[in-house]
Parts: C-alpha cells; structure tokens; sequence
C-alpha cells in the first residue's frame, strides 16, 4: 500500500493550482512480484471537491494517515456543500491484506 501525489493543476494560477491531490494504491503481487490485483482510491481531489476528514489534517500538511491497531481507516469526501455530501470510510487490515480497501458510503446520520 502507498500513498501517491500529483498537482491538482498544471495551471498554478488557476483553481486549486497550489493543491496536491492524494490517491491510496494497493498492490497485490505473487511470489514473483508479478501484479495479481490492484486498486486505488482518490482521497483527496482539489478540482472535486474530495479531502480528507479523518485522520485530521495539520494546516499546510501532506496528510498522514496511520496504522492504529494494524488498521488504517481514512474517511474522506465532500464535507463542504451539505447538500452534495457524500463521505467515505475506507479500511485497510494489515492482518488481512488479500482483502485490500474496504469501503462503505456513509450518509448524514451515520457519522
């Protein structure tokens, strides 16, 4: 599992020309490091208004989301605009990682 990073957009005087966009990758190789499985999942996307809610982020910060417990647990998604929320919890097991992200979409009253 890695965490990736890129320019929101080329254009740095333009909208969210000074954010970074993050993207989780799983990889999932056999014995050979040759690529069985594969998945990736935008946690952070300037120009589409997704970021990160939990783990809290410091100001100005990549963010840094953890292991707790051999769990990784990021929710992320629109929290700005309450009528276009849509968040996202994804899970990650370190004792189960054939399983790769586990995501659920969450509604209002379930957080």
């Amino acid at each position: 599992m890695l965490m990736a990073s890129a320019g929101s957009n080329c254009n740095i005087q333009g909208r969210c020309g000074a954010a970074s966009d993050y993207t989780l990758i799983w990889l999932s190789l056999d014995r050979n490091l040759r690529l069985r499985d594969k998945q990736a999942v935008i946690v952070e996307d300037c120009r589409s208004d997704i970021s990160i809610i939990e783990p809290p982020r410091k100001e100005d910060r990549d963010p840094k989301p953890r292991l707790v417990a051999g769990k990784l647990t990021v929710l992320y998604g629109n929290d700005f605009d309450p009528e276009k929320r849509v968040t996202t919890r994804l899970i990650y097991d370190r004792n189960a990682p054939e399983d790769g992200f586990r995501t659920s979409t969450l509604t209002l009253n379930q957080q």
